[in-house]
């Protein structure tokens, strides 16, 4: 099991990543911390990794996902989700206020 030091550098790498994915430094100091971890670490890394995607992939219930947001201000409504996705923007560029009112996605709430 990789040392707590190691696995908050990954993970300050990895936030750090989702900032700016496209950054080819933030990228290199990323693939520096998985290199220098043994090879039992980075296989344990590697299924983590798919765990994660396949966990992506199946999904579930999202209220709203936004790629990239860029505005001044932004103001979220009331956000339900019971399954499926209430809105999903690849790229929001606002030069103002970005809001959105109350989503509601799915049928009612299910009794238990």
């Amino acid at each position: 099991m990789a040392d707590p030091v190691t696995i908050g550098a990954l993970t300050a790498s990895a936030l750090a990543m989702e900032k700016t994915p496209a950054s080819p430094a933030r990228r290199a100091v990323l693939a520096e911390v998985i290199d220098s971890q043994s090879g039992e670490e980075q296989a344990a890394l590697h299924v983590l990794a798919h765990e994660l995607i396949a966990a992506l992939k199946r999904g579930g219930a999202i209220g709203l996902d936004i790629g990239r947001l860029e505005a001044m201000e932004v103001q979220l409504g009331d956000i339900t989700v019971r399954e499926g996705t209430g809105a999903r923007m690849e790229e929001v560029l606002v030069h103002g206020t970005f809001s959105t009112g109350n989503i509601s996605v799915g049928g009612p709430a299910k009794k238990a």
